[in-house]
């Protein structure tokens, strides 16, 4: 607002005296920023017109969204003239909304009992125009963000005619769930201007750098847009869509320049156009829909069953490095979380009157319901197992139904069968967005083992409760018995459909294999090693990168099938024994003699040398400082090609390995806790340089991915689809 009263070009002079006494409305929620704001906007126009103080009228203390809900009464008892401010708005025709909302898609913490304000009338908005557009399976949530909110209104509050322009977080224009924001944007006005700042420095490694950087420093790591939303009745234009990108690879201070540098010419807008996914920008590749699916909402895919790995809600609690310290910790949380439920026996379930200490418990909303269900919970020890924390990184959970704030990972792959031991499984987990990545783990895989984790797995498990008596006596060899006299029926996760389709399309693969190895021809276990070597396939990330990062992979029948599937058992074997291969030759450990205890390690760094063009220290790759005394030479560059969620083994283990203390709780993590031997982070780190040369070894030898002809079993669900 200021802006535009104090720029001659935008607004002349004399028109602002009108403009300013009943044409200009601005609204904060908070009474410091009203006052600033109100300050800010009677400085602009008063050093452009002069003359006697002249206050702002149009400034309002209130929630814009909470303004245009139905039934919403107004309290005109209390600060009246605000109130007056607010009806006259109101009743004022608005045909340019600017600014700049907030971004905040939920509550971040349950302790702080304090959730996003809900809207019902903007929300059923979104929901009937956003959400319904998006047509997508994954969450909607992101389209509830206050960002989103801030379009939607502005959007209806213009009517047919009239510009919104905000600066936002650009979430909404690639990702899956923005499609359905993307295609109204399209629908609903003539001309879109989109200035693609970037700056998304949520991803990692040369994406990061790509992304340039943050917009807003170090206050903000979302992507940043400003984007211009026209209606124009008379306008040729039917949703135009009008982009242009700052450039990649600029510092902060390289972005805002060449943003003022456009207030004396317009930038070279570049027209996109809309793909039938909703996408504007890094459109898919359409041939991927020939593949199978990997997985469906129903049972259609390679696989019958996947979900998102452990969500735990409570990290800092329920994992450690050290398994006593966590028993301890664990059995204080429980006893404190009974008492909460006592009390609700008590006095009834009211959450304000619950412990909201984060050194005593730590609430989310699955826990609220346990507490007013009245479900007590018990300790129990035998409740912590190994589960894959990140790449290359194992801790120990405490896992049980209560604690755990979505556990069906564990109870449908990994089953607790003795105490602190699950059952035998093997997952792949995939994330898309950003940096699409898969990794196998043969123990439980937390929510965001390599991201938003979504897991793949070789079994899942149903406990007898009964009804699948006849299917235990069918399939013997299938049962397994937990060390509490429970049954559980293990079920192939690749359905008989797949394996069909395999066995039709490959049916030479594995032809002379002897019977002790599996027996001749494909089975389930083999597809599911050729999909973790198609995953791995260079050409494959490389040609299908758009659809991998809003999609879940398909599948492609190429030729070479035993290459792939083996290449698969190799990477998978390589990547479950990160612990035990053998470290990679040519390293030099200085400080330290071969056997000998190293020392605890604080935190994993860099070495660093000089660039001999700069003279600056930059990053050393060929160097690892493991602590004061111990250093890794001689570590080879290529290491750093293969990388997972954007980073490689090494980068992993220097984010993960080191002394770790919780602000909020004081809770303290140790590596140098995690196992007996005081070498384990040292030998790990030497290990992880074995990892990734040799997959970079298998991946450099997979062949090109050329399809075969698809078998008449091939099923119609697999085909085209959306």
């Amino acid at each position: 607002m200021a802006q535009l009263v104090s720029d001659p070009e935008l607004m002349p002079a004399d028109r602002l005296p009108a403009k300013y006494a009943g044409e200009l409305h601005s609204n904060e929620i908070l009474l410091l920023a009203y006052y600033i704001m109100v300050v800010n906007v009677e400085y602009a126009y008063h050093s452009r017109v002069g003359g006697a103080y002249v206050p702002f009228e149009g400034g309002v203390l209130t929630d814009t969204f909470q303004m245009d809900e139905q039934n919403d009464e107004l309290d005109l008892g209390m600060f009246v003239d605000n109130s007056e401010r607010v009806l006259r708005q109101q009743e004022t025709p608005i045909t340019v909304v600017v600014g700049n909302p907030p971004y905040s898609a939920g509550q971040k913490n349950a302790n702080d009992d304090n959730q996003n304000e809900h809207y019902p009338t903007l929300e059923k908005r979104i929901a009937d125009t956003y959400v319904k557009k998006a047509e997508s399976s994954t969450s909607s949530r992101q389209l509830y963000d206050s960002y989103i909110e801030a379009f939607r209104w502005a959007s209806d509050r213009i009517g047919d005619e009239g510009v919104v322009c905000f600066v936002t977080n650009a979430g909404w224009l690639r990702s899956e769930q923005g499609a359905g924001v993307r295609r109204c944007f399209s629908e609903e006005f003539n001309s879109i201007y989109v200035f693609d700042l970037l700056g998304n420095q949520r991803t990692r490694g040369e994406e990061s750098k790509r992304q340039g950087g943050k917009v807003f420093g170090s206050g903000s790591r979302a992507p940043i847009a400003i984007t211009m939303l026209v209606k124009n009745p008379a306008s040729a234009e039917r949703g135009v869509i009008h982009y242009h990108c700052v450039g990649e690879y600029l510092t902060q201070e390289e972005k805002l320049t060449a943003v003022a540098s456009f207030r004396d010419r317009d930038p070279k807008w570049e027209k996109l156009e809309q793909d039938r996914h909703g996408d504007w920008l890094d459109q898919r590749d359409e041939g991927w829909y020939e593949y199978a699916p990997i997985g469906t909402k129903g049972s259609d895919g390679l696989f019958s069953k996947y979900m998102l790995g452990l969500g735990t809600n409570r990290d800092v609690w329920v994992y450690s490095f050290d398994r006593n310290r966590l028993d301890a910790r664990m059995e204080s949380f429980i006893c404190a979380y009974n008492c909460e439920v006592e009390r609700a026996r008590q006095f009834g379930w009211d959450f304000g009157r619950a412990e909201k200490d984060p050194k005593v418990i730590k609430w989310s909303s699955s826990l609220q319901s346990h507490c007013a269900a009245l479900r007590k919970d018990t300790h129990d020890e035998a409740n912590i197992v190994k589960v894959m924390y990140r790449p290359f990184c194992s801790q120990w959970c405490y896992v049980d139904r209560i604690v755990i704030h979505r556990p069906a990972v564990a109870s449908i792959f990994f089953p607790l069968i003795r105490p602190n031991e699950c059952a035998e499984n093997v997952v792949i987990a995939l994330t898309g967005g950003n940096n699409p990545s898969c990794l196998v783990s043969n123990c439980l895989p937390d929510l965001h083992f390599v991201g938003d984790s979504q897991c793949f797995p070789l079994y899942w498990y149903e406990r007898d409760e009964g009804s699948t008596m006849s299917l235990v006596a069918a399939d013997g060899e299938r049962v397994v018995r937990d060390a509490w006299g429970n049954r559980y029926v293990r079920h192939d996760a690749i359905t008989d459909e797949a394996l069909r389709v395999f066995r039709d399309a490959y049916p030479a693969a594995f032809a002379n294999r002897p019977k002790s190895q599996g027996g001749p021809g494909v089975t389930k276990e083999d597809v599911f090693w050729y999909v973790y070597g198609i995953l791995h396939s260079v050409e494959y990330r490389s040609r299908f990168a758009a659809n991998l990062q809003r999609e879940l992979p398909r599948i492609p029948l190429a030729e070479g099938f035993e290459t792939f599937c083996s290449a698969g058992r190799a990477l998978g074997e390589l990547h479950l024994g990160y612990e035990s291969v053998e470290p990679w030759p040519g390293l030099e450990v200085t400080g330290v003699l071969p056997g000998q205890d190293p020392g605890p390690v604080q935190k994993l760094k860099w070495g660093k040398r000089r660039d001999p063009e700069t003279g600056k220290l930059v990053r050393d790759s060929t160097t690892l400082v493991y602590n004061k005394t111990v250093t890794i030479r001689n570590i080879p560059e290529s290491a750093q090609d293969y990388v997972v969620n954007g980073r490689s083994p090494l980068e992993w283990a220097i984010d993960r390995y080191q002394v770790k203390v919780d602000k909020a709780t004081g809770i303290m993590n140790d590596p140098n806790d995690y196992s007996e031997d005081p070498r384990y982070v040292l030998d790990l780190v030497c290990r992880l340089v074995t990892v990734s040369m040799r997959t970079n070894e298998i991946v450099a030898q997979l062949p090109p991915i050329r399809e075969v002809a698809k078998p008449a079993s091939w099923p119609a669900a697999w085909g085209m689809g959306a």
